[in-house]
């Protein structure tokens, strides 16, 4: 039973009922019932939290930082095999602009016919909406032409260097255009 519904079970009524049931309406029988009355309220809290520790699975914290760091490692070994699909792709047609224009086209020519056969759900954007992500979408297309070009203009590591600086960049423009700097040590 949840407190909330313990709480609605036990209310006045249920003070006044007991007050009735003792034939005494003086002080100290409302003292009593309320006191009576908060120590179920308690006693209905602690049961509360005693199932909620029960239902925690033994060792979920471990299984969770195991299951992120499989995420975490999913994510860089996938990032990796596409580093090295781009360098390839790139020492075929050695024109990076045109590589990441057509992997932009590609994702368009997958989503776009989800959204039109109703595979996937369409986002519905109004005015505002659109305004704040048409710059965010404009940053993201930039860092993706620019990871490319980097790809292109050397080796793989080269462009994992360029990847590893987005944060400190990001710090940075957060600085120069929003006015927002990070502190490394707080007071």
């Amino acid at each position: 039973m949840r407190i909330d519904e313990a709480s609605s079970q036990i209310s006045s009524r249920d003070v006044l009922n007991h007050l009735l049931s003792t034939n005494s309406l003086s002080e100290d029988a409302v003292r009593s019932a309320v006191k009576t009355i908060s120590e179920q309220k308690d006693a209905l809290r602690q049961q509360q939290e005693e199932e909620v520790e029960a239902e925690e699975p033994a060792g979920g914290g471990l299984m969770e930082t195991l299951q992120l760091g499989g995420y975490f490692a999913e994510w860089y070994f996938f990032n990796i095999a596409y580093n090295i699909y781009n360098k390839q792709a790139l020492n075929v047609l050695d024109y990076p602009w045109t590589v990441a224009t057509l992997q932009m086209a590609t994702g368009i020519a997958y989503f776009v016919p989800l959204w039109l056969l109703g595979i996937r759900k369409a986002p519905k954007l109004n005015a505002s909406e659109l305004k704040t992500l048409l710059p965010i979408a404009f940053c993201h297309t930039g860092v993706h032409v620019g990871a490319v070009i980097a790809l292109g203009a050397g080796a793989v590591s080269f462009a994992r260097i360029v990847k590893a600086s987005e944060p400190v960049v990001t710090c940075a423009l957060n600085a120069v255009l929003l006015g927002h700097f990070y502190r490394f040590l707080s007071t």
